[in-house]
């Protein structure tokens, strides 16, 4: 650091928000069976969404690859499901389970 702080505070009854987050409009009903809204929001690449100042849960493919092994340089899958995916280079899992650290990684296209 360069010796000088930077101290934010909050005004009495205020609560300060420090953000670089982008306001996304025009969000439309894509299913309404199971309460899918959509928007378009080119060039932005996000992992994480809010909704009124809460972290909401992005869309996902269901939960996880079948066949999928933890391996010294990553994961390996029987699955070839994969391999038809049209944005293999903008894929990514998250790993959650007991074996693994619980981060984000990039699958090889």
């Amino acid at each position: 650091m360069n010796g000088h702080n930077v101290i934010c505070r909050a005004f009495t009854n205020e609560h300060p928000v420090i953000s670089g987050g982008l306001q996304i409009t025009g969000w439309t009903l894509h299913d309404g069976l199971t309460n899918i809204w959509k928007a378009s929001a080119p060039g932005l690449q996000s992992r994480q969404l809010y909704i009124n100042c809460v972290r909401a849960t992005r869309a996902h493919k269901g939960s996880g690859l079948p066949g999928v092994s933890i391996t010294p340089t990553g994961y390996t899958t029987s699955d070839t499901n994969m391999q038809h995916w049209a944005n293999q280079d903008d894929s990514h899992c998250h790993s959650a389970g007991a074996a693994d650290t619980g981060q984000l990684h990039r699958f090889a296209g």
